[in-house]
């Protein structure tokens, strides 16, 4: 996770040349979420790197629908060491600038996205759909992880935040928020939804932003 663990510069540098050497003919997948924040200039680095060891490029992105990715961006914060208050406006994406710097940089012909949808991924498995789409033959075993938070434990992860702003408890790092909403997990309880009545409004004030990425960007079924 980009927020959690700060990456070496130089290590993955030397990490990305060696693979350049050993590689083959087999083709390199770098993921990570957070390539998304990157601005454009930093993108431009990124892809003059990759250039320089001899590839080229191309992007896969699964995009999230706004209420989906504000509500999984809402449960992830509530595994670091700091919760944002609740402010579901703040939580959702700014398409259009996030897949305008993607396609400046890559160029629209070597950006393709896809809709997160898990019912209709390749066994109901996120990495054996992608592997299907970009034609990487897979025939491992994946392994789930980085799992949603259903609304129980969400709202214990929530008090104790607040309860930590308050110095009731003490406050806890992102490892050790992590350990406790592990140890909270096994909790039941429905799924996380965010009423439509809250939502509405921010959906009608973003109607240009979502309309971007369904217009602009041809989504693969």
């Amino acid at each position: 996770n980009h927020a959690a663990k700060r990456v070496d510069p130089t290590a993955a540098e030397h990490a990305l040349a060696l693979a350049a050497r050993s590689i083959g003919p087999r083709r390199l997948v770098l993921s990570g979420e957070g390539a998304m924040l990157l601005s454009a200039s930093e993108l431009s680095a990124l892809r003059d790197k990759l250039h320089a060891h001899g590839f080229t490029p191309r992007v896969y992105a699964y995009v999230r629908a706004p209420v989906a990715y504000a509500t999984s961006v809402f449960q992830q914060h509530m595994k670091n060491a700091t919760a944002p208050r609740f402010d579901v406006g703040a939580r959702f994406c700014d398409y259009r600038e996030r897949f305008e710097n993607v396609d400046q940089v890559f160029r629209p012909d070597r950006v393709a996205l896809r809709k997160f949808d898990p019912a209709a991924f390749t066994g109901g498995c996120v990495v054996s759909d992608f592997c299907r789409w970009t034609g990487i033959a897979f025939d491992g075993e994946s392994v789930r992880a980085n799992e949603s938070l259903n609304v129980e434990v969400v709202r214990l992860a929530y008090v104790y935040h607040r309860m930590a702003d308050a110095g009731v408890v003490p406050a806890a790092d992102t490892p050790t928020m992590r350990r406790i909403v592990r140890h909270l997990a096994p909790i039941d309880g429905p799924r996380l939804r965010f009423a439509p009545s809250l939502l509405r409004p921010f959906l009608q004030q973003r109607r240009e932003d979502i309309g971007f990425v369904v217009s602009e960007q041809a989504i693969e079924p």
